[in-house]
């Protein structure tokens, strides 16, 4: 495949080019909208918006918002072709699907109400926002044969051809097009609308195309008046929630002999969340504990031991379900504790490559007419002949680990770390100027960890409110 660098020009297909300037109309009476296309907003120069039949919209295969389908089609099958009817279907169902509930809120809405926000398209007919707003449109046509289904407001941006009435500016390069879409998915809200390894994947793949991290989070509005300290704070926490978890599933997946396979992170077990909360877990878990000599010296742990700890964290999280143990991700966090005490890690590393192997015997990767079975089979059939004994090895740990600590709860530990806070010896003005800047620090990861456990809190809450309704 050819390097795709920043300013790589996109191939306009003449034809389909030709189709929508065919079609196209002016919105009656007409409009025109400002949109964030290189630099119309510094001039304020806004576009025609047109009315264009869907038959003619066509979605892009590089849409961020459904990357691990996408990028797992790709690995899997083939390449997708954009000019192909079938994938088109393929796309459009997978952009349904990555999202069921907000799908179903589109499509009551814009059964109501008319399209408010215009999409962007290519001259060509591809979209670059308003990708799931075309498929819900096709979606109440179908249902209804009502003619005002037909049709999507969009704007069409320019060719290098001066002569098709589209406006100035130039053809857009690739660059230009995943700003676009990455400006209109946070702008809109004023966060990302893309979660989890979608959100990851976007984020690198954006840093690819040579559109900086730091670039991407200047066009977020959430972050655009931060100072310069909380603006680099930021850049760290997208590293540590989306680039170095996405960078241990890149590691999993290679393990597992599956690499690109995203959906298998994304979707495992009919979880909308899969397992990339576990990799977020354990990503944070091995940059602070694993990663660095001075931490591993004081864990008393070398690299090869290292080495097997991180292969037996990936078997874990392919494991997904570790009952009574907990759930994956929490295993992830108790690993450090898990760690520094001798005897626990002794039980840990009985997840052994002799008791647990990393791929399944050749004779049972294949069904009885010979045929390899598909990934989420491939699981289902690892975790039957090794799931067990992971399961019952996080229970020994975990029950270990509960024993030497005590009868610590977590309303005993809140009420300790609140009373520590508010102890009278807490004086920011007795600190010297070293020692402030470590005290900022401290004090963001306590509201990231607080805002954390809120929401943690209230998800429990609402579990304990839906079970007690169902026990009335």
């Amino acid at each position: 495949m050819p390097e795709i660098t920043a300013s790589s020009q996109r191939r306009i297909i003449g034809n389909f080019k030709r189709e929508i300037l065919r079609v196209k109309q002016l919105e009656d009476p007409p409009l025109q909208e400002l949109i964030d296309y290189k630099n119309d907003l510094v001039t304020q120069n806004k576009r025609d918006v047109h009315l264009v039949l869907l038959e003619y919209l066509r979605y892009r295969a590089d849409n961020a918002r459904i990357s691990d389908e996408i990028n797992t089609f790709r690995q899997l099958e083939r390449d997708l072709d954009e000019q192909d009817e079938d994938d088109q279907k393929l796309i459009g169902n997978w952009l349904k699907e990555s999202d069921t509930e907000k799908f179903e809120v589109l499509r009551k809405d814009l059964k109501v109400n008319p399209q408010r926000e215009v999409a962007i398209i290519t001259c060509d007919g591809f979209l670059i926002n308003g990708n799931r707003r075309r498929k819900v449109i096709e979606t109440l046509y179908s249902e209804t044969s009502d003619p005002k289904y037909q049709t999507m407001r969009v704007v069409i941006l320019p060719s290098d051809d001066t002569d098709d009435d589209l406006g100035d500016g130039g053809a857009p390069t690739i660059e230009d097009i995943q700003r676009i879409e990455y400006a209109y998915q946070v702008q809109q809200s004023g966060h990302s609308d893309y979660t989890g390894i979608n959100r990851a994947l976007q984020y690198r793949g954006n840093m690819e195309l040579g559109f900086s991290l730091e670039d991407q989070l200047r066009r977020d509005p959430q972050y655009h008046d931060l100072t310069l300290r909380k603006f680099q704070a930021a850049i760290k926490k997208i590293h540590k929630d989306f680039l170095n978890p996405l960078q241990e599933c890149d590691a999993y997946l290679d393990y597992f002999d599956r690499p690109g396979l995203y959906t298998n992170v994304s979707k495992t077990g009919g979880s909308s969340g899969g397992r990339w909360q576990a990799f977020i877990d354990w990503s944070n878990t091995y940059n602070t504990h694993l990663k660095e000599e001075r931490s591993l010296i004081g864990l008393g742990l070398d690299r090869n031991q290292a080495a097997k700890i991180k292969e037996i964290a990936y078997k874990v999280i392919r494991q997904r379900e570790l009952k009574t143990a907990g759930k994956v991700h929490s295993f992830m966090r108790k690993l450090p504790k898990i760690l520094k005490k001798p005897e626990i890690r002794r039980e840990l590393m009985k997840i052994t490559d002799e008791r647990v192997l990393r791929r399944l015997p050749e004779n049972e990767r294949v069904d009885p007419e010979g045929n390899p079975y598909d990934p989420k089979t491939l699981d289902n059939l690892w975790s039957g002949n090794y799931g067990e004994h992971i399961i019952n090895t996080a229970k020994k740990c975990i029950r270990l680990l509960e024993y030497e600590t005590g009868t610590e709860k977590p309303k005993t530990l809140l009420e300790a770390a609140l009373a520590k806070l508010e102890h009278d010896d807490m004086d920011p003005e007795s600190v010297s100027t070293l020692e402030n800047n470590d005290c900022i620090e401290l004090c963001e990861k306590i509201q990231e960890r607080s805002a954390e456990l809120f929401t943690e809190f209230d998800h429990n809450r609402m579990r304990l409110n839906q079970l007690g309704n169902r026990n009335q």
